[in-house]
């Protein structure tokens, strides 16, 4: 299994493509959001992106979102699954 694990503001826009871009690699994903979000970010991350777990979160700083995405997304995980941790802008080909 792979996780997709992800920081997302404002990120609505982005979301399909890279949803489109990964296929059926990930087999669930782990969504934070920052709880500042003025977009449907989360209602599109869980229109495109299998089996998404969505937390909302105030992101004070990137090391403490970073950590907190982490935690969030290893709940769960088995010792033989995988973890892949983009942006929601990264450019997959």
């Amino acid at each position: 299994m792979i996780r997709l694990a992800l920081l997302c503001r404002d990120e609505a826009e982005r979301l399909p493509a890279l949803a489109e871009a990964l296929g059926d690699v990930v087999s669930s994903t782990a969504i934070l959001v920052d709880d500042r979000t003025s977009d449907d970010t989360a209602e599109v991350a869980e229109r495109v992106l299998p089996n998404a777990s969505i937390q909302s979160f105030r992101f004070e700083d990137f090391s403490q979102a970073r950590n907190a995405l982490l935690s969030f997304a290893r709940a769960g995980l088995a010792a033989r699954d995988y973890m892949l941790l983009l942006d929601p802008d990264s450019p997959l080909t």
